[in-house]
């Protein structure tokens, strides 16, 4: 065989090797593909829904408006919602107007954007968001990773020599693979779906040995860092590396001559090299973003992903390679609701390949690889899909010796179910194309072989089927388990029938080409069609009362939420700061808001606040610039109760749609906070029907108040508490005397009389603890009036360098609010005491803060965001000592007289990184152009 390895001219041994093949079939193939990827995703490419669960946002206020099963879908895809859809949004934003967007200001005091690839703001496959609206770049994304996918396996088979239509086929079964579809939405998928062009690239590099070939790996691997996920990047790199060696090793002629090894070494050594090279420029390529990356690793709280060698997934999980419901769907919930049974998490267990394809790998097995396959191929991707599926599944030694290196050390393992469902696939299109192909060498193989391999995987896809039903058993599942179960085990059955036909008779090839594209495609419809979400338009961050009035109010503050409310870093797309957030955070800014109440379970990424409201009054939230705090309505509403008075003789009365109540409250001490409803009957759900409760509080017959509650969702018999939006002034100001109900939609009520026939009404009286009702729509908004300005003056200073101490210190709010805490002193005025003449905040932009203030004492320049790292300051123009200040800010010292004080995002390492990945993109022109220039200057002596 001619060695694949070591040819150096430009015509590749797979285009040496081809042999005729036709081409309708490989056309059917084509169309069988794109019917998947173009129904797959469906309606939300032509814009009629969209491709995203975004009905997740009615489970929670404020967007709820009744219970709804399809939004509850959709929990397991929560991050594409909260997370990467808006950030994404905001940056193709930013972008358009000609801005960079390094830093997103909105979510936990802020978290870098683009200086980092979390988003992969500046992947060329990510495109779609850059030139589509938001609503549309979801289907549009996806499909573009369906391409890339399915072209990349293509491509890389086709490198190996295999036929159009298995590499047709392989191509059709990876892109609706487990790891592929089920992280679609994240930059999970898009990563996944490089990682066979990534192999194309390998092997052509090893195929053509020059030094240019290096230029597609380094693109490739460019495109998977830019994706940001880089544990998938990590994993296939680690992949590559080995499908390297093993090829290189595969070529060596046996015997090894003595005198011939080292120019056999030499030619394998400098192959590696070009590998290597090409993975070590597409690193920097990226170093712009890859080097703040590393550095912010050390300033975020990663301990939870720190790996142990118990950390994979249960055995059982390698039934969804050919099951992809085997333990439920994501129809039915994400946390062990509905049918999903399963163990871990409903996305991160499917590996599914397909069961044609499982076929596919046995017909290899049985026939062995094709003759025209390099070498080495098959037994590279053989071992690769051993030690993954030795570490996803078992871990033990294998897994703890592999998680002494980095990317195993802080990923879990069980993703690389990316690389195993890379390499079983195209194993599989090796077995199909071995048929197709080599059809009339397969009898010279052994008959136990083929016997034994079919036998072998005949007992191991019944003994799986059985293993899945009876874990299904005790959960009631089992009927629905085996319902879906029906096609894949169809396609094996099938897949395998007319493989063996096709060995026994020519003319029954014919049938290979068609019915094996035509399972792939069925069995990966029937694995995405349930899975992908869809959501209406409407659904698509509607925006609500409540962020109608924040983005009118908020100017440059924050807000704060209790629980989901609000959803954790949907706030992004509103452009709303928040003071929780779903992201990885900077890990003083959580501790301080963990502090705020400890009883609180907190997420690996995500900040919490209590339901209970017991940190509306908190300092904390004053010093994080708060000044509004959002409520779902069906919260405790803080203050003094008084329910509604009862007679001897109660009565009730009724209230419908068109008809209007009126009601005086009891008396009590401080402002209305809210009414107290007595519902008398309890009120069913109405379902999607809207049911609303109008509240219009009076002064006489002066309007001074109003409000409203959905009641979709039916409420038992209850005094019912709905919220008033306080009058400003004193406590005693503008005093309610009576309420004005009406109701719209669905009824009638049955309520609570008193012996006059009007409505008894009870109140909650505001507890004068510095926060006031400003808003009771679709959520409660209370504004908190001692919250300070989020860049401000600070004249005072309190140094307390335990952390511990310096915490419990800002929650109990024993500093004054006017006093900055710093976490060091050295060198630090305490502060005149004095208000400044002047400060004015003239720039503030998610990257740079500008502040000019006419000071008549020292004192500090305070912003109340998480910019703790990656930021500078300067007092006019000259560099100063960015402090950290009550624990999770920072401040600036300033003495007195005029002066303008610049705080910037310079992410640490970006510098740097541009450096390296200017020096990395010469030195891929270089490699590009000095060949072309070289053979130009051939070509003219020899001319001459």
């Amino acid at each position: 065989m001619t060695d694949a390895v070591a040819t150096t001219d430009d015509a590749t041994y797979s285009e040496r090797a081809k042999p005729p093949e036709p081409s309708r079939a490989a056309r059917f193939g084509v169309l069988c593909l794109c019917v998947t990827a173009l129904v797959g995703v469906g309606a939300p490419l032509a814009g009629h829904r969209v491709f995203l669960g975004a009905d997740l946002l009615r489970v929670y206020a404020p967007w709820h408006t009744h219970e709804t099963a399809t939004a509850r879908q959709h929990l397991v895809f929560s991050d594409t919602v909260d997370f990467y859809t808006p950030q994404r949004i905001d940056a193709a934003q930013r972008l358009r107007d000609g801005e960079l967007p390094w830093w997103n200001p909105y979510p936990a005091g802020g978290t870098p954007l683009a200086s980092v690839p979390d988003t992969a703001v500046f992947s060329p496959l990510n495109l779609p968001w850059l030139v589509l609206p938001g609503w549309l770049a979801p289907a549009y994304n996806a499909l573009v990773g369906l391409i890339v996918a399915a072209l990349g396996m293509f491509l890389f088979l086709r490198r190996l020599s295999v036929s159009k239509v298995a590499a047709v086929i392989g191509g059709a079964a990876y892109m609706t693979t487990g790891f592929m579809a089920s992280w679609t939405g994240w930059p999970h998928a898009h990563v996944a779906a490089l990682v066979p062009m990534l192999f194309w690239a390998v092997e052509r590099a090893l195929q053509r040995a020059t030094w240019r070939a290096a230029v597609p790996i380094a693109l490739v691997l460019a495109t998977m860092w830019a994706e940001g996920f880089p544990a998938v990047t990590g994993f296939a790199i680690y992949s590559a590396a080995g499908y390297t060696l093993i090829r290189l090793l595969a070529t060596l002629p046996r015997p090894i001559v003595a005198d011939r090894l080292r120019p056999l070494l030499r030619v394998r050594v400098r192959l590696g090299a070009v590998v290597g090279a090409g993975i070590a420029l597409g690193t920097s390529l990226l170093a712009f973003q890859l080097l703040p990356f590393v550095a912010r690793l050390s300033t975020v709280d990663i301990e939870s992903r720190v790996q142990r060698p118990t950390l994979h997934l249960a055995l059982p999980s390698i039934a969804t390679i050919a099951l992809p419901y085997a333990f439920g769907s994501p129809e039915a919930g994400s946390t062990g609701a509905g049918n999903y049974f399963g163990p871990h998490n409903l996305i991160e267990i499917n590996g599914f390949v397909g069961a044609a394809m499982l076929v596919g790998v046995i017909a290899l097995l049985a026939w062995r690889r094709p003759r025209r396959v390099p070498p080495g191929v098959c037994t590279a991707l053989t071992t690769i899909v051993v030690i993954t599926a030795i570490a996803v599944y078992h871990g033990g030694a294998l897994l703890g010796f592999l998680q002494k290196f980095p990317v195993f050390s802080n990923n879990p393992v069980r993703r690389m179910t990316s690389i195993l469902d890379f390499a079983l696939p195209a194993l599989g299109a090796l077995g199909i194309d071995r048929v197709i192909s080599d059809r009339d060498e397969l009898g010279n193989v052994a008959r136990w072989r083929v016997v034994g391999a079919w036998l072998l995987g005949g007992v191991a896809g019944v003994g799986v089927l059985a293993k899945v039903l009876s874990l299904a058993g005790p959960s009631g599942h089992r009927g629905w388990v085996a319902e879906h179960a029906l096609i894949p085990t169809a396609s094996a059955l099938l897949a395998s029938a007319v493989l063996w036909l096709a060995v026994r008779s020519a003319r029954n090839v014919r049938f290979v080409r068609i019915v094996i594209p035509a399972l792939v495609m069925v069995e990966g419809l029937a694995f995405v069609l349930p899975w992908w979400p869809t959501s209406a338009r409407s659904d698509f961050y509607p925006a609500t009362a409540t962020h109608t009035f924040l983005s009118q109010h908020i100017g440059a503050d924050r807000y704060a939420a209790e629980g989901g409310t609000m959803l954790q870093s949907s706030n992004t797309y509103y452009k709303l700061r928040a003071v929780t957030a779903h992201a990885f955070r900077q890990p003083s800014w959580f501790d301080l808001v963990k502090a705020i109440d400890p009883t609180v379970k907190q997420g690996a990424t995500q900040m919490f606040l209590g339901e209970n409201l017991a940190s509306l009054p908190s300092p904390v939230l004053d010093r994080l610039a708060a000044r509004y705090f959002v409520a779902d309505p069906v919260r405790p509403i803080p203050g003094t109760t008084v329910p509604p008075a009862t007679s001897a003789s109660p009565t009730t009365i009724e209230l419908g749609s068109g008809r209007t109540l009126v009601g005086t409250p009891v008396s009590g001490d401080g402002a209305l906070r809210a009414i107290v409803l007595p519902i008398a009957r309890a009120v069913p759900s109405s379902g999607a029907r809207l049911r609303r409760i109008h509240v219009v509080a009076l002064a006489g017959s002066r309007v001074v108040a109003s409000a409203w509650r959905n009641l979709n969702d039916g409420w038992p018999a209850m005094n019912l508490a709905i919220a008033i939006p306080e009058p400003t002034g004193s406590a005693g100001a503008d005093p309610v005397t009576s309420v004005r109900l009406s109701l719209e939609g669905a009824g009638p009520i049955l309520l609570g009389a008193g012996g006059d026939g009007h409505v008894s009404l009870g109140r909650i009286s505001d507890p004068d603890d510095g926060a006031r009702v400003v808003l009771a729509a679709d959520s409660v908004v209370y504004e908190r009036t001692h919250a300070l300005a989020r860049v401000r003056w600070m004249p005072r200073s309190r140094v307390i360098g335990e952390p511990k101490a310096r915490i419990n210190a800002l929650v109990s709010g024993q500093v004054p609010l006017d006093t900055v805490v710093l976490s060091s002193g050295r060198g630090v005025a305490a502060g005149s005491g004095l208000a400044p003449r002047s400060f004015r905040v003239t720039k503030d932009d998610p990257e740079h803060i500008r502040v000019e203030v006419d000071a008549k004492g020292a004192g500090f320049v305070e912003v109340a965001d998480a910019i703790q790292h990656g930021w500078t300051a300067t007092v006019d123009g000259h560099a100063a000592v960015l402090r950290e200040a009550d624990n999770a800010v920072v401040a600036v010292t300033v003495t007195a007289g005029h002066h303008v004080i610049d705080v910037r995002y310079q992410p640490t390492g970006q510098r740097s990184g541009f450096a390296v990945s200017l020096l990395a993109f010469a030195a891929l022109v270089a490699l590009i152009v000095t060949p072309r220039v070289r053979a130009r200057r051939r070509r003219g002596a020899t001319s001459v």
